[in-house]
This record gives structure tokens, sequence and C-alpha cells, in this order.
């Protein structure tokens, strides 16, 4: 669990740090789009993290 919690930790960061990125490019930028492409990307790996967590703390609520 603990090791899911750091990847979704990562996950944010990062894409917290790459939407700041694409602020700063020129809108339509081939380096915006690259961009904005690597963070919806990272918004569907954070998503399935979350889903893999939510998933993983229902199991341990039923075993409770």
């Amino acid at each position: 669990m603990r090791e899911l919690e750091d990847e979704i930790a990562l996950l944010e960061l990062r894409s917290e740090q790459l939407v700041i990125h694409v602020q700063q490019l020129p809108p339509g930028s081939a380096d915006a789009v690259a961009a904005r492409a690597d963070l919806d990307t990272l918004i569907h790996r954070l998503e399935f993290a979350k889903g893999e967590r939510n998933r993983v703390l229902e199991e341990l609520g039923r075993a409770a």
C-alpha cells in the first residue's frame, strides 16, 4: 500500500510540474503538444493508481 501511495504522490507532483511547464510554452508549439501528451499519459496513470488504491482499501475494509 505504501508503494501505491508513493506512486500517487510522485504522479501528482509530476503532473503539477507539467501543468506549469505547459503554461509557460507557446500555445500550439511542438513542445506544448508533446508536454500535453505527457500530461495526458500521467493523468491516466494517476487515475489508474488511485483506482487501485481504492480497490485495496475496499478489500481491506471487507476483511476487517
